[in-house]
């Protein structure tokens, strides 16, 4: 297999939602809208001329000449600039219309205009020397003389995550998964990442070229300057070195390039933006931990090890400049400083949600905590969210129903499945109504569209209308089951005194995180993040509600399950909840049940009731056409969680798990 062969049989069959023939197609016409093109097999955008290229063939090299070469969005603003204080000899009174132009590219934002604008090479023929130039060439589209007159010619490399993410906020491409597909499939403009930088590693040895790495300007910026002088052959003083480096800090080019924008015009918008996008945007090392979701960040580890096998080339993908933390293709900042791993003195006089708050980044999807709050407050009133004893509970968990519930009337045959949201309610519910049917399968299902504390209405203004849940168990024949996702506190107290069977489902926060974002579409998943790591979200924390049932594990009455258990052994799940609530079923009622409850017949059974029960059946199946039973999977968190907030969970996690004997499993 060839090495493209190779990566496209790593892919997933889907790259959101879509098959790779379909991605192929939208790709074809997305590049075929705006112009890009392909000489001798390598893509290029439309500035990038088929005439240009072969321009280049009898392109005149100077023995002075620099050239700074570079795969897209890996440092080339900020080295060129390096080197163009170099060879000024610390001086920042140069042009910098150099820099808006590239050695192939007629540069204009519009393929129309492409005609009566001048082409980079010739614009570089007219200049003075010593000349810097910059390109985007593979090695075997650069002019020739550059092999024999011997420039200088820098190459700057900069890890293939981080050179994806920047040109993902730059080409502001629609969904990152697909871009990612076509960045390791080399079908973006200048071909692979891989070809490229390894054309050029190949030349590390030749005495005009330089192969730097992005990440050791970041490392050592002195050092790189002294490294980049000495190969143009300039011997600058310690104090011209100094003065160079204050200027090229991220903040100073960051200046330096505003002022550019404010008094150049047109000519200064198009050194510091693309189509409006700032060139000069984040300058970090790590940043695509913001952006790759750990199932993207696993699959391109593949890709870069085969792709660089036996190279004797590797990056550094992140770099102990402070800690690096993010949300789902967002911008986060830097978090505080607070460690949960310091000794307690620190912790001692906060709370837990203070710890959270103090290990949150100070921005999140570019707004500040106050923001959030605010913006949080709104969309509850709006939906008619309120708090009961301190707890955060959606409009349809009316006050009166939890005050009911504390002389609802319990049997001693009754059972209740309890979970916090998004954790399998409906599947354990499902095989316990198998259990206490003796596996027949003719019952009635609207139990499950019914929750002890709720009042099941999809509107406020619909609630005195409809029947609270309580009520509505109150009328059934025994045996019950019942299904809630209340606190304990909240719990009818004869569930203590009675003695019915409690089966507690519990699962993995991660994966409970993500399923109730799929419910809640309009939460940015970040914020989402934000809200449910303190607590913030309806029934409260998901910290708070698994460890008030986890401490009632060895009560007789109660049985605390795992969904991920379910996954490893379905059937021994089954026949230990049989056990709980005292049903001895034989083996082939047993064997019925497990394949009536795997997920792809639960997804059958809810696709019929959908299909054949009407309004009921709907209720049954969905909550405002989003589907309860969906993926039914352990580990589907990898593919929403950027690693950034995969990591800042994970110190979360421990932080709220410590000591308390309890522990998940985050994938199978």
């Amino acid at each position: 297999m060839s090495f493209t062969e190779q990566i496209q049989s790593m892919m997933p069959e889907l790259i959101n939602g879509k098959t790779h023939k379909q991605l192929e197609e939208e790709l074809v016409a997305i590049h075929k809208m705006a112009g890009i093109h392909v000489v001798d097999g390598v893509k290029f955008p439309f500035h990038v001329l088929k005439s240009n290229l072969e321009a280049l063939r009898t392109f005149e090299v100077r023995d002075d000449d620099v050239f700074v070469v570079t795969y897209p969005r890996s440092g080339t603003h900020w080295v060129s600039e390096i080197l163009k204080y170099i060879l000024q000899d610390g001086r920042g009174d140069f042009d910098r219309t150099f820099i808006s132009t590239g050695l192939e590219l007629t540069r204009t934002d519009d393929p129309k205009d492409i005609e009566s604008a001048t082409p980079g090479y010739k614009i570089y023929s007219a200049m003075k020397s010593p000349r810097l130039m910059v390109s985007h060439c593979l090695e075997r589209f650069l002019p020739p003389q550059v092999l024999t007159k011997h420039p200088k010619v820098v190459y700057v490399a900069r890890n293939p995550k981080d050179v994806l993410v920047s040109w993902y906020k730059l080409a502001s491409f629609g969904n990152f998964s697909e871009l990612l597909w076509a960045f390791c499939l080399s079908k973006i403009p200048f071909g692979g990442w891989f070809d490229h930088v390894l054309s050029y590693w190949n030349r590390r040895d030749d005495d005009n070229f330089l192969f730097v790495k992005y990440e050791d300007l970041h490392k050592d910026l002195r050092g790189s300057i002294y490294k980049l002088a000495k190969h143009v052959g300039k011997d600058l003083p310690h104090d011209v070195i100094d003065a160079i480096m204050e200027r090229v800090t991220f903040d100073a080019m960051q200046r330096t390039y505003q002022q550019l924008e404010e008094e150049g015009g047109k000519e200064g918008e198009l050194m510091v933006r693309y189509k409006g996008r700032p060139i000069i945007r984040k300058g970090q090392v790590g940043d695509w931990k913001n952006n790759f979701t750990v199932a993207d960040s696993a699959l391109f580890d593949k890709i870069y090890a085969l792709g660089m096998e036996g190279t004797g080339l590797d990056f550094d993908f992140e770099y102990d400049f402070g800690f690096i933390t993010g949300g789902h293709n967002t911008v986060l900042a830097a978090p505080h400083t607070f460690d949960p791993t310091a000794p307690r003195s620190q912790a001692a006089v906060m709370s837990f949600g203070e710890q959270i708050q103090a290990m949150m980044p100070d921005l999140i999807n570019g707004k500040t905590h106050q923001q959030l709050e605010e913006e949080l407050v709104a969309r509850e009133k709006m939906m008619g969210n309120h708090v009961v004893d301190g707890v955060k509970l959606p409009f349809q968990a009316v006050k009166s129903n939890l005050e009911a519930l504390q002389t609802f009337e319990v049997r001693d045959d009754d059972v209740f499945v309890v979970t916090y949201p998004r954790s399998g309610t409906h599947w354990v519910s499902e095989i316990l109504q198998y259990i206490l049917q003796d596996g027949r399968g003719d019952f009635d299902r609207t139990f499950i569209t019914t929750g002890l504390e709720f009042t099941r209405a999809e509107e406020p203004k619909n609630i005195e209308s409809t029947t609270p849940g309580y009520k509505i168990y109150a009328a059934m024949k025994s045996p019950r089951l019942m299904i809630s996702h209340c606190l304990e506190q909240f719990l009818p107290p004869q569930v203590l005194t009675k003695q019915p069977k409690v089966v507690y489902v519990a699962r993995n926060p991660k994966d409970t995180l993500v399923s109730l974002s799929k419910m809640v579409p309009f939460w940015n998943f970040s914020e989402l993040l934000w809200a449910f790591c303190p607590g913030k979200t309806t029934f409260g924390s998901w910290f708070d509600h698994v460890l008030s049932y986890w401490k009632r594990r060895d009560d007789r009455n109660f049985l605390f399950v795992k969904y991920e258990d379910f996954h490893k052994d379905l059937r021994g799940s089954i026949c230990k909840l049989a056990k709980h609530v005292g049903k001895d079923l034989p083996d082939d009622v047993i064997d019925c049940i497990t394949e009536r409850v795997t997920f792809n017949a639960m997804q059958r059974t809810y696709q019929q009731l959908e299909d054949e029960g009407g309004k009921e059946g709907k209720l049954l199946a969905s909550y405002k056409g989003r589907k309860f039973i969906r993926k039914g999977q352990v580990g589907d968190w990898k593919n929403t969680f950027t690693v950034a907030e995969s990591a800042l969970f994970d110190k979360i996690y421990a932080l709220r798990m410590k000591g308390t004997g309890l522990d998940f499993d985050f994938e199978l």
